[in-house]
């Protein structure tokens, strides 16, 4: 009986496995990691742990827990694996049986920590983790920099093992020496194909000697080290033949270079060896070893599972709105929210989703009858214009409808199309064509004119364009520039009914821009620059709020005092079809607001008598109300900036602030919520791939090269596309949507996926003795206003922290877990004094960073370094970053503290970008033309904003974008020396544009910045006239070689 039992529980398992999940062909496996005695290979797959034989066939689950699971190592035994996972929270490391059970956590501070190897004795685990240089090193405190760490794989205290910036880190076995590839600067990890600066080397450090040696020479990508069996050679992961392979070289003689694999378009990642000398890695989404002399063989994986991931799940929407659009009943709010249209009633909470899709719609109209909504849609791979329309016609609201039915509008195939809005009569809809065009739909013909041409503006982000239609749907307001303005756009004054140039209303080299109409179509609002605080460092300038009439009669009756209008009334225009009176629109122009400020959105009511606007504040952005007749402002509502929308008829107005919604009674000056219940079916799957699309089309339509870099688009969509049904969690999906824009070989992309982590460790700002091996632990050194800067608490180097929030501090044992959760909460403290044996209590507060203080430590040494090497002739200022902060200052310390110096170094290295190069070009290019001497008295030089003395700037590897154009054009002016390190080229403009799912964000470099020979500064990497590399064996001594080198130079400039 036993064979037909068999053979009968064969069939059933036959019928049953097929609805288990079975993937016979899985891909995207990521982290492959070959065991030591070479039978097995742990593996990732959709966030899950696996391990399979090395000859293939079924692969074991080792791990099911919802969190993200992955970069698995073996221990030397393999009897046990660690792995990183973030099912507590933050991406920590975990150990377990290879084969199988339950896993224990290892490490607890938040950030991410990144298993490498485990030590030869199998004792300790290996790992990197962006924890800060220790007070000795000398490298500017950049947070992205990982440093070599290990943890008993038993649990227990971490040790900093190297300071240096290391990924990747194998050890041999007499766990002396470490291969590690380095880290220069910011670029996305998956970018390929480039040779510059930044491009990572391969080098090995001697634990006992605190010496690293650079190995690789080639000069782009070297990565993922691992040592032979015989540790005479390293294989590691090299770009040398174009696309990523295994090489080999060996460590005498690292120059000589033999290529193991020979794999093309798609790169070799997650490298590792046995110690019979097989090697693993991954490649195309698949796992293959080759042993050298031999071919890479394929593994053949089939992996029997439960579907983890929903195919729909409801989800349910309270606030996060991100756009708006009333009815014109003013009984519903149409809004935007995970990409879906939805409408819910202003009075109730009822909500009805509308289009419940898995791609995007956004920007929405009502039309004026309040039974169609016009939005934008991308569907199959291109927006169009659409619309929903009630169909009952016993419905009279879409928050209660039984049918609504959509249409689509425009049939574009190539350009896409945004942004529609009815006219108020509403005969037409006005949308923009392929982002800059506007253009008019005739609902009746169904043909659609251009009113205004794409050569007069441009869009830097989807959505950008601003339009207006007048109120009797003649004519149109726009924001607009005309040839080379970009920087200082004008108002436009479009007719409808003829094809002509636009009328440009302002003609002016200030910032006019978001025009209203106003007192009924007889003038328009609009915001400006003209008469603000100009930007201090490229940001911040302040505007006001203006009114431009369109017709002497409107501006005389507006100019009428109170008495005036009492007893003489107001002028009617005698034609209401009277053209506009365009001539001396100067003479009838008013500054609204009495003061400047950062001006969000505004409204006037149709009287004239009150404008309300949002005004920036330090908390965000306020909505005031200024009266125009009795000449006074007052704060209407805290937090209330935003989108604001009219409802004329009820005298209300809308505001969208923070993803909530009010509604201010204009009459009564009180305001409510506007409350949602919305139920939204989340599909994640089609989601993801509609993101997958919607990014591949992004990049085609706006990368900055139309030929996408000489890169076959197409084939990478196809390539990566494939991989989509493999994927269920945004670790994946955003790793595998940059290993596809890497190779576009371009700065500034990549995906980043950002997940809130609740379990942040508290900083306390200091330094602490990781020898130390008792009980506590020791305080080094206190960064300054810190947590622990404390001194009248007798809180110093040498006090030992013994419990934190009366939970004792164990020898051997982790305490940074103590922290967790502890970031600006009132902390406990038991320190002792081993000097005075005194034992107290301080209470303080950890901050969730530290880096700010490191930073300020950094400044503070560098610019101690130059004071004793020059003896006080030399100045120093550090540009962190091209914002205002950093220009505020640099200007300070340039033209304060610095003032009297005979000459500045600029120090730029680790700056990675934002806009700042113009102001720092004016700031450093001044020369003396004339003193002001009164009596005598020698008080300034002109310029007295400029820096008109020498100066030499400092450069290095990880300068990027910005921080590559303030150096070219500092050479280009010819302003001064450019010592250190050479820069890649980066000097590209970037939007960085959050999916409908916003923890996914992605950058799209689709602005190009020429040279003055024609030539994109992209690629164009920049050499500095003394090359001055670093040697990392001095940084850990603390010995910056780059500053000594400019001071040198600088001195004998100065001297000459």
């Amino acid at each position: 009986m036993i064979k037909p039992l068999f053979l009968l529980l064969v069939a059933l398992l036959s019928c049953i496995l097929p609805t288990l999940g079975t993937s016979q062909h899985p891909l995207w496996i990521r982290y492959p990691a070959i065991s030591p005695n070479g039978q097995t290979i742990a593996f990732s797959y959709k966030g899950d742990i696996y391990t399979v034989s090395i000859s293939g066939g079924l692969a074991k689950q080792l791990t099911t827990h919802p969190g993200y699971d992955s970069h698995p190592i073996w221990s030397p035994d393999g009897k046990q694996i660690a792995f990183q996972s973030d099912r507590e929270g933050s991406q920590d490391i975990y150990i377990m049986p290879a084969l199988g059970g339950t896993p224990s956590q290892l490490t607890f501070q938040s950030g991410s920590e990144i298993p490498c190897c485990f030590s030869p004795d199998g004792e300790s685990v290996y790992f990197t983790a962006s924890n800060g240089f220790d007070k000795e090193y000398g490298q500017f405190p950049f947070p992205n920099m990982q440093q070599l760490y290990r943890v008993p794989a038993k649990g227990g205290r971490i040790e900093r093992i190297i300071s240096l910036p290391v990924n990747n880190v194998s050890v041999n076995q007499t766990d002396n020496l470490f291969l590690y590839h380095d880290y220069k600067g910011y670029e996305d990890a998956w970018r390929k194909h480039h040779t510059s600066s930044i491009a990572r080397d391969i080098w090995i450090y001697n634990k006992k000697e605190r010496k690293t040696r650079k190995l690789s020479s080639f000069k782009g990508e070297n990565r993922e080290p691992v040592f032979s069996p015989d540790e005479q050679d390293v294989y590691y992961l090299s770009e040398q033949s174009g696309d990523f392979n295994i090489w080999k070289m060996s460590l005498q003689h690292p120059d000589t270079t033999i290529q193991i694999t020979f794999h093309a378009k798609n790169p070799v990642r997650s490298l590792s060896i046995a110690v019979d000398g097989t090697l693993c890695y991954s490649f195309d989404g698949e796992i293959y070893t080759i042993r050298e002399g031999e071919k890479a063989r394929k593994i053949n994986i089939s992996i029997l599972t439960d579907q983890v991931e929903s195919r729909e799940i409801l989800k349910n929407f309270t606030t996060g709105a991100q756009e708006i659009a009333v009815s014109p009943k003013g009984k519903e709010i149409a809004f935007i929210q995970r990409g879906d249209l939805f409408v819910t009633s202003v009075d109730y909470s009822t909500t009805r989703c509308i289009t419940n899709t898995p791609s995007q719609e956004r920007q929405i109209d009502f039309s004026p009858d309040g039974r169609s909504i016009v939005y934008a849609a991308e569907r199959d791979g291109i927006w169009n214009i659409f619309c929903s329309t009630l169909t009952n016609p016993k419905d009279n609201a879409f928050t209660y409808a039984t049918s609504w039915e959509e249409k689509q509008l425009t049939h574009s195939k190539e350009a896409p199309c945004f942004q529609p809005q009815y006219s108020p009569d509403g005969k037409y809809i006005a949308y923009i064509e392929n982002r800059t065009t506007l253009k008019v739909l005739n609902l009746q013909t169904n043909k659609s004119i251009t009113i205004l041409d794409g050569k007069y503006n441009y869009s830097y982000v989807d959505g950008d364009q601003y339009y207006c239609w007048s109120p009797d749907s003649k004519h149109i307001l726009a924001s607009f520039f005309e040839n080379g303005g970009w920087n200082n756009s004008d108002l436009a004054l479009l007719p409808i009914s003829e094809t002509r140039p636009p009328i440009n209303l302002t003609r002016s080299a200030y910032n006019d821009n978001t025009p209203k109409w106003a007192m009924k179509g007889n003038a328009i609002i609009y915001r400006s620059d003209y008469n603000g605080y100009r930007n201090h460092g490229s940001w911040g300038t302040n505007s006001d709020l203006y009114i431009l009439f369109l017709n002497s009669t409107e501006w005389n009756n507006w100019k009428k005092t109170k008495e005036e209008r009492e007893f003489y009334g107001q002028d009617t225009l005698k034609d209401k079809n009277a053209p506009f009176e365009l001539e001396h629109l100067s003479d009838r122009l008013l500054r609204l607001t009495w003061s400047a400020s950062s001006v969000g959105d505004f409204y006037l009511t149709p009287d004239g008598k009150k404008l309300y606007y949002s005004a920036r504040s330090e908390e965000g952005y306020d909505l005031w109300v200024q009266d125009l007749q009795e000449q006074s402002t007052r704060l209407c509502l805290k937090n209330g900036g935003g989108q604001l929308i009219p409802h004329e008829a009820s005298h209300k107005l809308f505001i969208l602030s923070r993803g909530r919604i009010q509604v201010l009674d204009l009459n009564s000056g009180q305001n409510r919520p506007v409350t949602y219940n919305a139920d939204f079916n989340w599909r994640p799957g089609e989601e993801r791939h509609y993101i997958f699309e919607h990014i591949w089309k992004q990049m085609a339509d706006k990368l900055y090269d139309p030929n996408m870099n000489n890169t076959d688009w197409q084939y990478y969509h196809d390539t990566y596309q494939r991989f989509l049904p493999h994927i269920n969690n945004n670790y994946d999906f955003s790793e595998m949507l940059s290993e596809m824009l890497g190779e576009l070989n371009v700065s500034h992309t990549g995906t980043r996926y950002t997940r809130q982590e609740n379990n942040i460790t508290g900083k306390l700002g200091a330094f602490f003795d990781e020898k130390f091996q008792e009980d506590g632990v020791k305080i080094t050194e206190i960064l300054h206003q810190g947590p622990l800067d404390l001194p009248q608490k007798g809180v110093k180097p040498g006090v030992i922290i013994l419990r934190i929030n009366n939970k004792p501090i164990r020898k051997g044992q982790d305490w940074q877990h103590l922290l967790n959760r502890t970031v600006g909460e009132r902390t406990l403290l038991t320190l002792y004094d081993p000097s005075t044996r005194n034992e107290w209590n301080v209470f303080v507060k950890p901050i969730a960073s530290d880096h700010a203080l490191r930073y300020n430590r950094w400044i503070a040494q560098r610019r101690s370094i130059v004071d004793s090497l020059s003896n006080g002739r030399i100045g120093y200022v550090h540009v962190e970053a091209m914002n205002t902060p950093s220009f505020r200052r640099v200007f300070s310390e340039a033209l304060g503290m610095n003032r009297n110096k005979e000459a500045i170094i600029v120090d730029t290295r680790f700056n990675t970008g934002g806009w700042l190069h113009e102001d720092l070009l004016t700031l450093f290019s001044g020369k003396k033309y004339m003193d002001i001497s009164p009596r005598g008295q020698h008080v300034c030089v002109e310029p007295f904003n400029k820096w008109s003395k020498p100066s030499i700037l400092l450069v290095n590897e990880g300068n990027y974008s910005d921080g590559h154009g303030f150096p070219y054009g500092y050479r280009t002016l010819g302003l001064g020396k450019i010592i250190g390190m050479p820069i890649p080229g980066t000097m590209t403009l970037v939007w960085w544009e959050t999916q409908q799912d916003p923890t996914l964000v992605f950058g799209i470099p689709q602005m190009g910045i020429k040279a003055n020979n024609g030539q994109y500064l992209e690629h164009q990497q920049l050499e500095p006239d003394t090359r001055v590399e670093n040697d990392p064996n001095k940084l850990l001594q603390g010995i910056d070689q780059q500053l000594e080198q400019a001071v040198r130079e600088l001195l004998k400039e100065i001297n000459q």
